[in-house]
């Protein structure tokens, strides 16, 4: 049945082939007949339709063209370093130096200042009685030393006008200089007067010792003629006795009159002493109390010195001109303490620039001057665009960063500082935008992105165990 089959087409085959139509009959011909034929003498006896080749062609040419251009175009590789804005001059946080009850606030968010404008005061009624204090025992201390130096000198106690000492203090000080004076005026008289009493005793004692040395040698003559005599017989030995009597008399009162004397410029000696010991022991006195006068005043100057700088932080001012943003209290009575951030002051008329932070593994590439695009979260960069900027500084050191880890510091500087809008609105950088910069390091062929990966592969890979 199937050989049957088989050579009636063969035989009808070669009688269409036979057949000379023209050419328009002979392909309806061909399709009419065709379309009896059985499936697989019709797929094939159909001729290959001319859309398959033109579409592998056309893939053919695309797939050229694009390695082609993977091979010769080029891209930039960017690092991409996430940051912030930030204003050129750095934002000055405002901080409370101690802890206060808020007394009065000057500003709001918004407010512009100068430097030196008041922003905050702090209650001062502490620390305004601690100043008062202090000043009180710095004139107390200056008047007390000026009154033991006028009491060294000897010069009259003469106080300077000083609004710090009150009257009684400076009364009490007036009546202590004339007590000491005549304490010692008094010690020292006294001294003096026994010195002239034993130099008075001490001068007798001398005369009565030349007049006895001036009788002794009378009698010592007088005793030596008379036992002459007694030798030669001329008076008798009772006489003689009575002069020899009288001359050892003599001789004794010498003697004694020497002690006496001896005793007597000792005792001068003793009261010069005494009367030193007074005005030495007076200077002793006064320089120890200046010494510890001198020690106290410079305490207490220490401590002055800390109380105005506390009562002038009483008065928070702002240290530059610019404008208060993020102002963090409200309350007047509130507490503030030491270290606290009260508001920030973003300086006036800076320009806004991009804090950024690279990763250590794109520090090698990267060099001041680079080209970089910025993208600002807050507008899509694929419907309002990137800020074209540069690198502007680069640290030379990383810091620790607990998420990142070791990371590097650069600003990058913006051609504009704002996004044109619709309606020719123009949004400017504000300090805190979060913001992405992309760092241009080089170009690079596209198909190396694709061998990138198998090239690491080779050089890696093959040679671990």
């Amino acid at each position: 049945m199937r050989l049957k089959m088989v050579d009636s087409l063969e035989a009808m085959l070669n009688k269409v082939k036979s057949l000379k139509p023209t050419a328009t009959a002979t392909n309806a011909l061909n399709k009419s007949e065709l379309e009896f034929l059985p499936a697989a003498l019709e797929i094939v006896e159909t001729p290959p339709s001319p859309v398959g080749r033109a579409t592998a062609w056309v893939l053919i040419t695309l797939f050229v063209l694009a390695l082609t251009w993977a091979c010769i175009g080029q891209v930039d590789e960017v690092a991409v370093a996430p940051g912030k804005v930030i204003p050129s001059g750095y934002t000055k946080t405002i901080q409370a130096e101690d802890k206060g009850v808020v007394k009065n606030i000057l500003v709001k968010d918004g407010s512009k200042v100068q430097p030196g404008d008041v922003l905050i005061e702090l209650d001062t009624t502490i620390t305004a009685s601690d100043l008062a204090r202090l000043l009180k025992e710095q004139g107390y201390y200056q008047l007390e030393i000026k009154r033991l130096i006028a009491e060294q000198t000897g010069q009259p106690f003469v106080p300077d006008p000083n609004p710090n000492v009150n009257s009684q203090d400076l009364l009490n000080q007036l009546l202590l200089y004339r007590v000491d004076i005549d304490e010692y005026q008094s010690k020292v008289a006294t001294a003096q007067q026994a010195v002239i009493q034993v130099r008075s005793a001490l001068n007798i004692a001398q005369s009565t010792k030349r007049k006895l040395e001036m009788q002794l040698e009378i009698s010592v003559d007088k005793e030596a003629k008379m036992r002459q005599l007694v030798e030669q017989g001329a008076v008798s030995q009772f006489q003689y006795q009575d002069y020899r009597e009288r001359m050892l008399t003599l001789q004794q009162d010498y003697e004694s009159q020497t002690t006496e004397l001896e005793k007597a410029q000792s005792a001068l000696l003793q009261s010069i002493e005494s009367l030193n010991n007074v005005m030495s022991q007076h200077d002793r006195d006064i320089m120890s109390k200046l010494v510890e006068n001198r020690r106290q005043l410079q305490t207490v100057e220490e401590e002055l010195k800390k109380a105005k700088e506390k009562h002038r932080l009483s008065t928070i001012t702002s240290p530059i001109a610019g404008t208060v943003q993020q102002l963090a209290i409200h309350t007047v009575g509130g507490v503030v303490t030491p270290a606290q951030a009260l508001m920030l002051v973003v300086p006036e008329g800076a320009k806004m620039e991009i804090e950024t932070w690279i990763a250590n593994k794109d520090i090698g590439f990267l060099y001041e001057g680079q080209n970089a695009e910025v993208k600002v979260e807050t507008f899509n960069f694929q419907k309002y665009g990137t800020l074209n900027a540069k690198l502007v500084d680069l640290s030379s050191d990383a810091v620790d960063d607990k998420d990142k880890g070791l990371v590097y510091r650069a600003v990058v500087q913006t051609e504009l500082d704002y996004f044109a809008l619709a309606n020719d609105r123009k949004v400017y950088l504000t300090p805190g935008m979060a913001v992405t910069a992309e760092i241009k390091t080089r170009q690079k062929r596209i198909v190396e992105y694709f061998m990138d990966p198998f090239i690491k592969y080779r050089s890696e890979g093959l040679r671990e165990r």
